[in-house]
């Protein structure tokens, strides 16, 4: 279960070759990754929309050429993205 019980786990794909690893949504590696690691929901949220929008076919090798590329900056927008909530909050509280 995450922290934030309103959100459903986004970290990991369904369907893949990982799967069987727990590498699926909500499975048990991903699932311990985003409900305890802090900013990795918000990454998976970023980075599958980005990888939806760069593979819109679905097709396995651009998914394998764009997804690990894209997992850094990723981070990092979403790191800013929690810093800029992070400050609103704390200036003009929730």
């Amino acid at each position: 279960m995450l922290k934030n019980r309103s959100k459903s786990f986004r970290v990991g794909r369904n369907g893949d070759i990982f799967e069987f690893f727990g590498l699926n949504e909500g499975g048990y590696i991903t699932g311990v990754i985003e409900a305890y690691i802090p900013n990795f929901h918000r990454i998976s949220v970023i980075h599958d929309d980005w990888l939806d929008y760069l593979n819109p076919n679905d097709n396995t090798w651009i998914d394998l050429a764009t997804n690990v590329p894209t997992m850094l900056p990723a981070f990092v927008w979403a790191l800013l993205q929690n810093i800029g909530d992070s400050i609103d909050n704390f200036t003009f509280g929730e």
